[in-house]
């Protein structure tokens, strides 16, 4: 069914207050719906919300200045449906997205993060070639009307030679944290009022999730956040962890605009360690939302 401009899926004998506790899922920089993964985590007996940020209809077309009470109406009205907390699901940006929201919007109770990023990266702007695209200079996210600090891309002489090879390039070389970023891109996922699960793969060629991610768990940590925090980091696995492992593996390069993009890992390395991330998804959320008192 429709819900607060996403597609809502719920489980079986659902209805308004029957699951008790509702997931939103968020996807990466393809933008539009994740209903499969919605409707299969909806399957662990949760209501489920596919929630589209930009990429489809009454969203922004492309990943610039999308406000994060986006998410915060979804998060409202899902909880009022539910009658029980609400939790962010994001997998890649959606991953940079579910902890930024959820740092600034105290009704989310929990949040998993998947080979996202604990840094406010740069938006994704318009373009049918890869440097177009990274040629616009601007903001992913907006909060009450003003634009993110943001870590800007830069393109490395790596991927420049590997784009006029026609070769896969790995977009990871855009995001230098070598001499370190601006402390104001840092998510404050300290004010997340909820645990927080992180799970990265450390061959990710899209970007670097592991390092990107343990940002945000170094800041928990500093901060004494006092709800449970972790950070699975895969060894040999790529970028392609987000979403339920009931599907073939996609190959570890991808089209993206005028250019193949590596993904990295070893395929069957990857494969196992998406697995492993669907189970610690579901019995986190199991774990962390079906106990939480209500408020």
């Amino acid at each position: 069914m429709e819900f607060a401009g996403g597609v809502l899926f719920e489980p079986e004998g659902g209805g308004s207050g029957a699951a008790g506790a509702g997931v939103i899922v968020l996807g990466g920089s393809e933008g539009g719906l994740h209903e499969l993964d919605a409707a299969l985590l909806a399957g662990h007996g949760f209501a489920v919300l596919a929630l589209p940020y930009f990429g489809a209809p009454g969203v922004p077309e492309n990943l610039v200045d999308v406000p994060l009470e986006h998410v915060g109406d979804a998060v409202d009205a899902l909880a009022e449906r539910v009658g029980g907390p609400v939790g962010l699901v994001g997998g890649s940006r959606g991953g940079e997205l579910a902890l930024l929201a959820a740092s600034v919007l105290p009704s989310v109770r929990a949040v998993v993060s998947v080979v996202g990023s604990g840094i406010v990266t740069q938006g994704i702007g318009a373009g049918k070639r890869l440097l177009e695209v990274l040629d616009v200079d601007a903001a992913a996210w907006t909060w009450k009307g003003q634009p993110l600090p943001y870590l800007p891309c830069a393109v490395s002489p790596g991927m420049r030679a590997a784009i006029v090879d026609g070769e896969p390039v790995v977009l990871a070389e855009a995001f230098d944290l070598g001499d370190g970023f601006p402390e104001d891109v840092e998510i404050p996922v300290e004010r997340i009022a909820g645990p927080v699960l992180l799970v990265s793969g450390d061959r990710d060629a899209s970007w670097p999730s592991a390092d990107l991610s343990e940002v945000a768990h170094r800041r928990l940590k500093a901060n004494d956040h006092p709800h449970p925090c972790e950070h699975v980091v895969h060894p040999g696995a790529g970028h392609l962890l987000a979403g339920p492992p009931n599907r073939p593996q996609p190959d570890s390069v991808v089209d993206g605009p005028g250019v193949r993009f590596e993904m990295g890992g070893d395929r069957a390395t990857t494969a196992r360690a998406k697995t492993d991330t669907w189970n610690r998804t579901t019995a986190f959320l199991k774990t962390h939302l079906k106990t939480h008192p209500e408020s």
